[in-house]
């Protein structure tokens, strides 16, 4: 078996026709553009022994609605453990310690990161909006992801986009605007890809230059973006900037529904589909619009198709968005049964688990047209959505809620501080 060097120099155990396919489905899978599962599947085509990609592959799948296949390809990967680097082997560790949701896999990769701290296939993991970090259940994970990066800079080219990207974002919505800019601007100029727009569309939003990031997202659907993995969210990016203008509609909702967020019309990964619809349906739902036909019903169905349970936070915002906007009683119950469940298992009182109940209650008298009792409800709450992961836009929907409900009920939001 031939060891190569990916792009930082790290030795990697494989066939080297093999290899060019990994590195190509690699590097697809940073950019966000596309997911790289087809040219991984082709490296363990060519090499049935390649670890590395068996690990990749799995995780791509994992992130893409193929779970079964992942975890399948992520056992075979630490089957071959033996034949490789003592590096790979636990980058291996890492992916299979994610994808069976254990509680390690954090720290697995902290460690794994101070040996090698340009080993991007963990330290992605670890970072962003939906890293290890943000779903850790500390509320200052945002700075701590800012604090990763700096601490390893000197280990980085300065020319990274990846990192460059990926820090900006973070320093964005830990609200470090000015570095944030240099760094998303820097990397669109050095690889314009759905990753680097994302989070220079993320500087944008956050800095209020709306008709600045309009324009930009408008310009990358229209261009780079028509045939990208990130169009979905991006569109989204552009309902929330329009919201943010007051240029949003129940006539655009119901075009941006129809020819681009609907799952059957583009679904390029379950959870960034299942939230992007959620929340732009309950968006809709602030704003008085009427929903596009059919369109909560089909959320619904993908919810329980996809995202049947409760247990993951990110979703189960998302989950309580749209089963408050089905009205169904028996939908509700499920939900509330499934969340007191959650609760009473968790001790701390300061938790997610505790957090989603009064998250819950509160949208579900929101949709009722209670509104005291949303507002006094998510008043206690609003602070702690920080712990829910994801990015600070998808997020406000909880204080955006709660100030909705305030207007509507004529409450002083800060009577409740």
């Amino acid at each position: 078996m031939t060891r190569l060097s990916d792009m930082y120099g790290l030795q990697i155990t494989a066939d080297e026709a093999a290899f060019k396919h990994w590195m190509r489905g690699f590097e697809m899978s940073l950019a966000f553009d596309h997911s790289g599962i087809q040219a991984l599947s082709e490296a363990v085509r060519i090499d049935p022994e390649f670890a590395l990609a068996y690990a990749t592959l799995g995780h791509q799948q994992i992130i893409h609605g193929f779970g079964r296949q992942g975890r399948e390809n992520i056992v075979r990967a630490v089957a071959l453990c033996s034949a490789v680097s003592e590096r790979e082997a636990s980058q291996i560790g890492v992916l299979s310690a994610m994808a069976e949701f254990d509680d390690s896999a954090l720290s697995k990769a902290l460690e794994h990161i101070e040996r090698w701290p340009t080993d991007i296939n963990v330290f992605s993991k670890v970072v962003g909006a939906f890293g290890l970090l943000a779903f850790s259940g500390d509320k200052n994970w945002q700075q701590a992801n800012v604090d990763l990066f700096l601490k390893y800079a000197k280990f980085w080219p300065e020319d990274d986009w990846w990192y460059l990207t990926t820090l900006g974002f973070m320093q964005s919505d830990a609200g470090d605007l000015v570095p944030a800019r240099r760094n998303t601007e820097k990397a669109w100029q050095l690889r314009p890809n759905g990753n680097s727009a994302h989070s220079l569309s993320h500087v944008q939003i956050e800095e209020g230059a709306l008709v600045e990031g309009r324009d930009f997202i408008s310009q990358w659907l229209e261009g780079p973006g028509q045939n990208s993995d990130f169009r979905h969210h991006l569109v989204w990016h552009g309902f929330v900037i329009d919201s943010l203008m007051g240029n949003s509609s129940t006539e655009q909702m119901q075009t941006l529904y129809t020819g681009e967020l609907d799952a059957k019309v583009s679904d390029p990964m379950p959870l960034s589909t299942f939230a992007d619809n959620a929340s732009f349906l309950w968006r809709g739902e602030l704003n008085g619009f009427e929903a596009p036909a059919n369109a909560i019903e089909d959320t619904l169905v993908y919810m329980e198709n996809r995202f049947a349970y409760s247990g993951f936070g990110f979703a189960d915002i998302h989950r309580i968005m749209v089963v408050a906007l089905s009205h169904s009683s028996e939908r509700k119950q499920k939900l509330a049964n499934e969340l007191l469940e959650l609760k009473n298992a968790e001790s701390d009182t300061s938790s997610v688990a505790h957090a989603l109940m009064d998250m819950m209650n509160g949208f579900m008298a929101f949709a009722e047209r209670d509104y005291r009792v949303c507002a006094a409800t998510l008043a206690r709450v609003v602070g702690a959505s920080v712990m829910l992961g994801g990015s600070n836009p998808q997020r406000s929907v909880v204080k955006e809620t709660f100030m909705q409900a305030c207007v509507q009920a004529d409450l002083d939001p800060l009577g409740f501080a």
